[in-house]
């Protein structure tokens, strides 16, 4: 009788021993990083149950989504010498510029995103050009045109194209069926599905005081989370005044269901200051999440807000 309960408790452990591996061997993570937009580009998929035929699917998605990438790169860079948005500033002060589908879908969000936050976040920054601003490029959505009324106004889209590139690339994910990943372009962060241990993705804020140190761990699924602070993005400028933006914060992190959301709230909201950003997501934005870092006697403090609180 020993020996057949001895053997019986010997097969369970066996048994639970091969589930156990099973399940640690079910998920395969593929990461690849490259050098695009100015600023690291990684990308990770968690592949479930996979064989050969899914890794290699894994692998082909990512280097689409590269591909992607530098196209967006060449298409929006307000420094190369080659890009429609070189063109765009050269041009559209003199006449209307036709542009692309991609760049009038850019355009249209930056045009939204600036009205939204009554010029904080404006695409004619880098220009500072204080009359008119953004309310200075006239869009013509029919005709896929661009048009500046003051012939000095330049735009910069580097507070919004990083998120915009890694929402497109999700948005091919899903084309796909990709289930579980995450993108990560200079620190704008979309998530989807779930990690190799079937959590949501964590993602750390780091202390801007000690950036090797974390000052908080947000968890995200399906949703992107973007940091703002001079530490982070040198030199953000405030459109109205024409300075560095100097609220008080020492960084300001925003958990959105997109990372355009997230990339132009959180520069925003670092413009703005704690009040005004509190006041906004309120009044109209039930859907995202701040966690603003300030200084409390020399140590960074993480205050969260969204709109119930």
């Amino acid at each position: 009788m020993k020996s057949i309960l001895k053997l019986a408790t010997i097969t369970f452990l066996i048994i639970t021993l091969v589930i156990i591996l099973r399940n640690i061997t079910s998920k395969k993570v593929i990461t690849e990083t490259i050098l695009a937009m100015g600023t690291t580009a990684r990308i990770t998929i968690v592949v479930d149950h996979p064989t050969r035929n899914k890794i290699d699917r894994a692998y082909k998605m990512i280097d689409e989504a590269f591909s992607l990438l530098k196209k967006y790169d060449q298409t929006l860079s307000f420094y190369s010498q080659d890009s429609e948005l070189k063109a765009i500033n050269k041009n559209a002060g003199q006449a209307p510029v036709k542009i692309s589908d991609l760049m009038l879908d850019i355009l249209e969000k930056s045009l939204f995103y600036s009205k939204f936050t009554g010029g904080v976040f404006d695409v004619t920054a880098t220009s500072l050009q204080k009359e008119g601003g953004y309310g200075s490029i006239i869009l013509n959505t029919k005709r896929k045109t661009v048009y500046f009324k003051n012939k000095k106004t330049k735009i910069d889209l580097g507070g919004i194209a990083t998120g915009f590139a890694v929402d497109k690339i999700a948005e091919h994910f899903e084309q796909f069926q990709i289930e579980n990943y995450l993108i990560d372009i200079g620190g704008d962060i979309y998530a989807h599905g779930v990690n190799e241990h079937g959590v949501t993705w964590k993602v750390g804020v780091r202390n801007p005081i000690s950036p090797e140190k974390i000052v908080k761990k947000v968890s995200i699924k399906n949703q992107a989370v973007t940091t703002s602070g001079n530490y982070v993005k040198k030199h953000i400028i405030d459109p109205k005044s024409g300075s560095l933006a100097d609220e008080g914060l020492l960084s300001v992190s925003v958990i959105a269901p997109t990372c355009v959301d997230a990339d132009v709230f959180a520069t925003a909201f670092f413009i703005m200051g704690m009040p005004r950003a509190k006041a906004l997501i309120l009044r109209h934005r039930n859907d995202i999440k701040a966690l603003f870092v300030i200084s409390n006697q020399g140590r960074p403090e993480a205050i969260v807000y969204n709109w119930n609180q």
